[in-house]
């Protein structure tokens, strides 16, 4: 199974990226693998459920960083999925599994006095609905 090091590895010695933009990818899979492994108990960020990864992105803005920061973690997250899709670690790609995250119910009333009604998905019944939902400030 390839680990994170072989992503890394693989950064530096094909892509050619510099040892910041290598660190910058470390630190982020790293800060999502400490979260799944906190919050749910994960070993492995290399096949984690979407709702997984939702529900980091949804504690990344409720703990206050930019969007444009969110973004770059999400990014360095789909570039370590290609990685291992690439290498036939993984089956589909996080843009597919991003595509299955539409299809979810949506929170009843997901749109009320100016705010967007988003999952949180720490809170799921035994079937997966979701029984709990936050607001996002709609800017």
């Amino acid at each position: 199974m390839a680990t994170i090091k072989a992503f890394l590895d693989y950064l530096r010695l094909e892509k050619k990226y510099s040892i910041h933009t290598i660190n910058a990818y470390n630190n982020d899979l790293v800060a999502l693998s400490d979260f799944v492994s906190r919050e749910f108990s994960e070993t492995s960020i290399n096949n984690i459920p979407y709702a997984l990864i939702r529900s980091w992105i949804i504690s990344l803005v409720d703990s206050g960083i930019s969007n444009r920061t969110i973004n770059r973690k999400v990014s360095s997250l789909k570039s370590y999925y290609n990685f291992l899709q690439k290498i036939e670690e993984l089956e589909e790609s996080i843009a597919n599994l991003q595509a299955q995250h539409a299809t979810v119910k949506p929170v009843d009333g997901s749109l009320k006095n100016g705010h967007f009604i988003y999952a949180d998905f720490n809170k799921l019944d035994e079937s997966g609905n979701i029984i709990k939902g936050k607001t996002l400030q709609n800017h």
